[in-house]
């Protein structure tokens, strides 16, 4: 229908400032964008999984969070507010795990399947890939996992043809 997706990995705490001055159109995310002159739609509802590579020596059911943190962790980069990561590593203890950062949460699957790290990821996205890469998928009891992910856009981009066809859709 004329019109053109250009896909973009964008992790920065400027998202909201790029969708105020019509930089990015959208963006699709686990974070509600929860400002007056901003609209979010939800897209699915997931959870978050422990991923390891079926290699990994020591993984086995995973039941506590004391025996989590005894791994060495891969995430998405931990730049504020806007990182998927960030609210799961958002302290002192929890940061000194973390031994990678990655650009995106494929970097990180693709460096848990070839590490003895582990990772929290959405689920979706473990399973998608889990065969590929090599992943053993875990759930996690002790953590509240459910994940919302949205869709969302500034008011300014409201009537914007390829935004009102993206959430017909």
């Amino acid at each position: 229908p004329g019109v053109t997706l250009n896909i973009e990995s964008v992790i920065n705490d400027n998202i909201e400032n790029q969708l105020r001055y019509q930089e990015l159109s959208f963006a699709i995310g686990y974070r509600c964008i929860e400002r007056s002159d901003f609209y979010n739609q939800r897209l699915f509802e997931d959870e978050l999984v422990l991923v390891s590579s079926l290699s990994h020596p020591r993984i086995q059911k995973q039941t506590s969070q004391a025996y989590y943190f005894k791994e060495k962790h891969a995430v998405e980069r931990l730049n504020g507010q806007s990182s998927f990561s960030f609210p799961y590593y958002n302290n002192p203890e929890t940061q000194e795990k973390v031994c990678y950062q990655g650009a995106s949460l494929m970097s990180v699957l693709e460096i848990v399947s070839q590490t003895e790290m582990i990772a929290l990821i959405p689920k979706s996205l473990a399973v998608a890939n889990a065969p590929r890469l090599q992943l053993k998928i875990d759930s996690l009891p002790w953590l509240s996992n459910k994940l919302t992910s949205y869709l969302s856009w500034h008011e300014s981009a409201g009537k914007d043809n390829g935004n009102l066809w993206l959430k017909e859709l």
